[in-house]
């Protein structure tokens, strides 16, 4: 809804005490407190007259320009003399002796213009947008809880603390506008308060709460709306740390070790939990901390020893002394873990062997040569460290790298499961795979992993300089630069990406050749009027020169091939005007549509572009507006002296003064003879006369003309009734009633505000049209179809009525009896098309493992794992929980071509659970890359402009819970949305069978490579990992050279440890204890310890073969002449496995292996295919 009305639609209050300050939302207008009985009547007849009248509506009053909010009492009482004397006065008549006539003194000027004092409702909302723009317009405390610094209090007594708070995402304001934050907005004291008792109540870190008006995004579920000034400053540093995704600086920004890349703020004052120390082992335990003996203790083999680090901090260093004791016959060695608390109040530990880093004894890593120890009341395996070689003594030095935060702490929200590292040196010895904090990093010397992701993260892509070339980024003016500063200079660049040339071609590597280039190659994103009224001078700039150039034909001269711009005017070939610099026709800069020199001309074309023309957007539906302005100005069949609208047009391109107009523009307009309909220019729905609720609800309205064109979109709708406010339903505007799309919508409909009465929809065609044909459509959520009446007008004298049925759609023909065959009175239907050689009906379809809750929209870059599935072709696109395989944390990725036998009009829409992004022709029309429920996306109108083959994608992914990705497509005007995609879309197969190829070659290349051919098992053998999607092929020569009396491991992957759960084996290869018959576990996600055991026994000195394949659920062993075929019982487990060619848990086999290979395939799970045979 408009700013006015939504302003309309909150009741008046009084502000004399903010603690009275209660919002409802009322269909009503505001008003202060009606006066006292002894106030003066004359001046309650013009507070009155200032709010219910047809003028005052129309005044928004935050902004009102005749008298501001606020003013003062003489300003307020000489503009209303001013307006009463241009409006002039009415008194009433009356018989003073008469006892019928009621007495009204005074009543003048019935029109009063309206004003509000500071104690208004929207003198509060002004008090706190203004206020709000401060550093801190909140009272801050000292800690005896004195002020320190007051917060903001209006003249009024209004108090920032108590009705106000301040938003720091984005949202839209009380009137309706969208805003990025900062912003004050008027907040409910009763709401505040309760979300303040709330707060203690269950312990949380800040007050959850939303403005009273307005939205404020992510609240009250995330840190953006602050009600204090402790929230204010906790809120700006988190996001500040967030965007930067740095540590340390002036915002105390950390990472939450063990997350992908989450960043919080955690100041030095924030509560933490103690570190202790779980130790065993055997010898005698000095323990200091930051150099001081803090424990000594007697090492015990069996049972651990439990010491806090009391007042340890992270960045402290410890050393552990362990001697030997005397007499004693045990080797000294010890093993342990540290441990503390996370925020939902779970252990934490980390092995002592990874946060000791140096035995000072030897000057080298502590020795590790003493096997492992397994905690099982904790499930948690550390390694036994021993002196080093030819030593009785360790000196085993590290620092504590971790924060544990405690859960009543703001930060405490972003990291609920492990610890913050708050400090860069503790990331980069104890880092989870942050490139920006690898070992090295500092201040002008970040790896080039590290500086791309922040380009990216900054939203520039791989195609800007900056992302070729980082490490520009590490020096600004010779100086080395922190992470928080690449983070801010990167925001400046982003910023400035299509506005600036220097800019542009670092952040996303496009070139700016018009200044019209950003609107034409973000057209969905970016919009005119924004970048009119933004304080980005640059912007507004831009978009006052694109206006120009259209206006000024300047797109005709581009030296560029194609022309990314091109001719503004197109369709007349016999008028010319008498402008030399450019040879085609244009409007003359005269004209009132000139954006140089009328202020309206930008708001009319900015408009035009924003809002859409005749199914086009941008740069496109202005050009067609100017061409249509020019066409109808020129047009020597219509009486300019009698024909507003060409008038219009003509004041429009050529200017007020007709005495230069062109010879072209003189004639008589002609006489339309036999017509194909009815000739008429306004077509008028009104509500029904049968039922009580009689809304106007209209989907569409198509008016369709003797050529078989709809030429209502983008027709003025001026004298529609107002719409309905917008809701969970959408917008309600008119201009959704004719943007051509024809179906029946769930959403973005017109809805009338009132029902019955004088409710109407006008559509007026611009001139006189041969109509044959209209078709009303209602809405097409199911929630109400009602009966209503429709009128053809011309000159406001009915021509043709109809009354309308209760169906969703109607199609009511005009079309006369007897019409010439030449009329037409439906909708072109596509032409059928025939696939060019090569192509194959349906998009190829491949599906992904996701491995990060927020992946990159590139597949290949972050989160996007390896393969899943069998690719395939799909006629349509619609998976959903039921009918793919694996649906949570899966991709997909849909390529082919959409091909056009000619000019026409394509729409995309699809519905997904989560995220979804589609491009056509290389060119981004929808894109919703977030986790959330079930929602519908449309693209814009996309206009194709000649027959050809045009590259497509869909790109898909799902994290958790249900999962859906469908896609719906329609062309020009079709009513209903298609989902078999075979009429149009299509994929090469040779295309795809070499890129099979080379995916086949490249897995199996990268899986063998890094893995030994030969070796002989030796105990705790790690050689490396390899990626496991589930299906493998496994083969070696087995050669004996003895027996083991227990079992012995030959060659063992695992993503874990020993057994039994799933993705401990997979596989495990050993021999029986004392005899030479192998025991192989494949492992299941039902059974981690699932197998087939072959009967053949080896003989010493013999080789044998050995092949294991596993194929979706078929499962085969060979054995030299022996093969077992099996079936799995449900799935193998996948991912990255290490590789043990003799594991720490058993005896190595004693046997000679050669020829070992691993092939990892495409891991297989079963498809259902929607609208293909298999």
């Amino acid at each position: 809804m408009d700013p006015v009305t939504g302003l309309a639609a909150l009741v008046g209050i009084s502000l004399a005490s903010v603690a009275g300050l209660r919002l409802k939302k009322k269909m009503e207008e505001g008003f202060e407190p009606l006066p006292e009985q002894s106030t003066d009547y004359a001046n309650a007849i013009r507070e009155s007259q200032s709010r219910y009248n047809m003028f005052s509506r129309l005044v928004n009053p935050i902004s009102n320009s005749i008298i501001p909010v606020g003013s003062s009492d003489s300003t307020v009482k000489e503009q209303k003399e001013t307006v009463s004397g241009a409006l002039g006065a009415y008194t009433a008549s009356f018989a003073p002796d008469s006892a019928q006539t009621v007495v009204l003194k005074k009543f003048e000027n019935q029109f009063q213009p309206r004003s509000d004092s500071n104690k208004s409702l929207y003198g509060a909302m002004k008090f706190c947008r203004d206020a709000g723009k401060q550093t801190n317009p909140f009272t801050v405390y000292n800690s005896d809880d004195s002020i320190r610094t007051q917060g903001a209090i209006s003249p009024e007594g209004l108090k920032f603390d108590e009705i106000c708070g301040v938003c720091l995402t984005s949202g839209v304001d009380e009137e309706g506008n969208r805003f990025r934050g900062p912003q004050g907005m008027v907040l409910e004291p009763s709401t505040r308060d309760a979300a303040i008792e709330e707060q203690k109540q269950k312990g949380w870190s800040y007050a959850r709460v939303a403005p009273a008006i307005g939205t404020c995004e992510g609240s009250p579920n995330v840190p953006a709306f602050a009600i204090n000034a402790k929230d204010l400053n906790n809120f700006r540093n988190r996001q500040a740390c967030i965007g930067s995704k740095s540590i340390g600086g002036a915002e105390n920004c950390a990472l939450c070790y063990d997350s992908d890349n989450v960043f919080a703020s955690v100041p030095p004052s924030t509560q933490t939990y103690p570190i202790s120390f779980v130790v065993q082992g055997t010898g005698t335990l000095s323990l200091q901390l930051r150099g001081s003996e803090i424990a000594q203790k007697t090492l015990s083999e069996t049972s651990p020893t439990t010491i806090e680090l009391t007042g340890a901090k992270e960045g402290d260093t410890f050393l552990l002394d362990i001697r030997d004791v005397a007499n004693s016959q045990s080797t000294t060695n010890v093993f342990g873990y540290m441990a503390s608390k996370t925020p939902r109040e779970g252990l934490y530990t980390m092995p002592l062997n990874l946060l000791a880093t140096i035995d000072d004894e030897t000057g080298a890593s502590p020795s590790k040569s003493g096997g492992f120890f397994t905690f099982s009341n904790i499930g948690l395996d550390v390694a036994k460290m021993r002196p080093g070689s030819g030593k009785t003594r360790m000196r085993l030095r590290g620092i504590l790298p971790f924060t544990f935060v405690q859960p009543s702490e703001f930060p405490a929200m972003d990291c609920l499961d492990g610890p913050y590292q708050t400090q860069p040196a503790s990331a980069s010895a104890f880092s989870t795979d942050q490139p920006c904090f690898a070992k090295g990093s500092k201040p002008g010397n970040y790896n080039d992993t590290c500086l791309r992701q922040r380009v990216l993260d900054a939203g520039c892509t791989n195609a800007g300089t900056l992302y070729q070339n980082p490490s520009v980024l590490n020096s600004k003016n010779g100086s080395p630069q922190t992470l928080t500063q690449i983070y801010q200079t990167l925001q400046e660049i982003a910023s400035q990406d299509m506005i600036d040339v220097e800019a542009t071609k670092q952040c996303s590597g496009r070139s700016i050749e018009t200044p019209c280039d950003p609107f034409i190659l973000n057209a969905a994103t970016t919009k005119f009027g924004p970048a009119l009224q933004s304080g980005n001078q640059k912007r507004a700039t831009q978009a006052k020169q694109c206006l120009s150039f259209l206006y000024h034909n300047k797109g005709a001269n581009e030296k560029s091939n194609p022309a990314r711009v091109g001719p503004t005017y197109s369709g007349l070939v016999t008028y010319k005007n008498d402008q030399r610099e450019i040879k085609n026709i244009y409007c003359l800069p005269e004209g009132a549509l000139n954006p140089d020199t009328n202020e309206n001309a930008l708001t009319t074309l900015s408009r035009i572009g924003d809002n859409g023309y005749k199914g086009k957007i941008s740069v496109e539906a202005i050009k067609q507006y100017l061409s249509d302005q020019l066409a109808l100005a020129t047009d020597g069949t219509r009486n300019a002296n009698t024909d507003p609208d060409r008038k219009a047009a003509i004041v429009n391109c050529f200017g007020p003064n007709l005495t230069n107009l062109p010879p072209l523009l003189s004639g008589n307009p002609t006489v339309v003879t036999n017509p194909c309909g009815v000739i008429a220019q306004y077509v008028r729905v009104l509500p029904s006369q049968s039922i009580s609720d009689s809304f106007i609800e209209i989907s569409q309205l198509a008016v369709i003309n003797k050529d078989g064109q709809n030429v209502a979109p983008g027709k003025s709708t001026d004298g529609t009734s107002a719409p309905y406010t917008s809701g969970s339903f959408g917008s309600h505007a008119a201009s959704n009633a004719i943007d051509g799309q024809i179906y029946a919508k769930g959403q973005n409909f017109y809805h009338s505000a009132q029902a019955g009465g004088n409710t109407q929809f006008l559509l007026n065609l611009g001139q006189p049209t041969d109509i044959t044909k209209v078709i009303f459509i209602s809405r097409g959520d199911g929630g109400r179809t009602t009966n209503a009446r429709k009128n053809g007008n011309a000159n406001q004298s009915v021509v043709a009525e109809r009354t309308l049925n209760s169906a969703v759609r109607e199609d009511v023909s005009f079309l006369q009896a007897g019409a010439d065959t030449n009329c037409k009175s439906d909708l072109p239907t596509p032409a059928a098309i025939t696939f060019p050689a090569g192509y194959t009906a349906g998009l190829y379809v491949r599906f992904y493992d996701i491995t990060d809750a927020n992946p990159d929209v590139v597949p290949g870059n972050r989160g996007w794992g390896g393969r899943l599935g069998t690719p395939n072709a799909y006629a349509a696109i619609r998976f959903n929980d039921g009918n793919i395989g694996r649906y949570d944390r899966s991709g997909i990725v849909a390529r082919g071509y959409y091909i056009a036998p000619g000019p026409e009009t394509l729409y995309l829409y699809t519905e997904s659970d989560d995220g979804i992004y589609v491009s056509f022709n290389n060119v981004q029309r929808i894109s919703n890359w977030t986790i959330h429920g079930p929602t519908g996306d449309s693209s814009p109108a996309i206009q194709i402009p000649a027959a050809g083959v045009y590259p497509f994608e869909l790109r898909f992914y799902e994290w958790g819970g249900g999962a859906l990705c469908n896609l719906y497509y329609r062309i020009n005007d079709e009513a209903n949305w298609r989902t078999d995609l075979s009429a149009r879309f299509a994929y090469k197969p040779a295309e795809v069978a070499q890129e099979e190829s080379s995916y086949q070659a490249s897995l199996t290349s990268r899986q063998t490579s890094s893995l030994p051919t030969s070796f002989r098992p030796s105990l705790n053998n790690r050689v490396g990992s390899v990626q496991n999607n589930g299906d493998y092929i496994m083969t070696m020569t087995i050669t004996p050279r003895g027996i083991v009396g227990d079992w012995s491991s030959i060659v063992h992957l695992s993503k874990g440890a020993n057994c039994c759960t799933p993705g401990d084996r997979m596989p495990g290869i050993w021999f029986w204890p004392g005899e030479l018959r192998l025991h192989v576990r494949i492992g299941d996600a039902t059974d981690g310890n699932w197998g087939v055991d072959p009967t053949t026994r080896l003989s010493v000195g013999t080789s044998t073969t050995f092949r294991l394949e596993c194929r979706g659920q078929s499962v085969k062993i060979q054995v030299g002449s022996e093969t077992i075929n099996a079936t799995q019982p449900s799935q193998r487990p996948s991912g990255n496995a290490n590789v043990f060619m003799g594991d720490s848990y058993y005896q190595p086999a004693n046997c000679d292996i050669t020829n070992f290979s691993f092939t990892a395939l495409v891991f297989f799970f079963s498809i259902r295919k929607d609208g293909i045979s298999s």
